[in-house]
């Protein structure tokens, strides 16, 4: 906010606003009204300066959020035509094309966002391991799915998914464990409410 305060035409800012609270609904920390906050600002920022590729992404991640893919797939695309390098594009495509039952196309996606982006941080080894695991690549979605917590231990739904594999292999023990530090860092989970606010 006071980045706009100082200047109103600073598109970066609303991106950044957007982005907050798409987060705070994805999280449970908000409710539907922040999507539709998130969403004001996003299109105020591709407004403002409609050949930044990040105003494309931040209108892809929300759209995300509202469940509207082919939306999201859509501003991804755009954000990709001004720059063909954009690595999280093509991280934030792949984590769509899971969520549309197409983790195959997912999963070379994603490979593409890591091989532009070699040090990517734990969302991407996330998306990957993800798409792995609905691919039926196992052995790989666990591989993804370890470097995704080694980047950040606190990563809850790399953690679920970790616990799917791992059940998936027959390793129960360390699925069961993997639930409890599930319950450990977020004591008050449940599947449903996780669901709720799930893209």
């Amino acid at each position: 906010w006071k980045a706009i305060e100082l200047d109103p035409a600073f598109s970066r800012a609303y991106a950044g606003l957007a982005m907050t609270y798409a987060l705070a609904y994805q999280l449970g920390w908000d409710d539907d009204a922040a999507l539709g906050r998130a969403l004001e600002f996003a299109a105020t920022a591709e407004q403002m300066n409609p050949d930044m590729p990040d105003a494309h992404w931040v209108l892809g991640f929300v759209e995300t959020q509202r469940r509207r893919h082919a939306d999201a797939i859509r501003h991804l695309q755009r954000a990709l035509r001004l720059n063909p390098s954009y690595a999280d594009a093509y991280a934030l495509m792949g984590g769509i094309r899971t969520y549309m039952g197409q983790p195959a196309e997912g999963v070379s996606m994603l490979r593409t966002a890591l091989r532009l982006n070699p040090d990517a941080g734990s969302l991407y080894f996330l998306l990957l391991g993800r798409a792995l695991y609905f691919v039926g690549e196992h052995e790989q979605a666990l591989v993804n799915l370890e470097h995704a917590l080694a980047r950040n231990a606190e990563n809850v739904e790399a953690r679920v998914y970790l616990a799917a594999v791992l059940a998936e292999v027959g390793d129960a023990e360390r699925a069961a464990w993997q639930a409890e530090e599930i319950r450990a860092i977020e004591p008050g989970f449940g599947t449903s409410r996780w669901l709720a606010t799930y893209p």
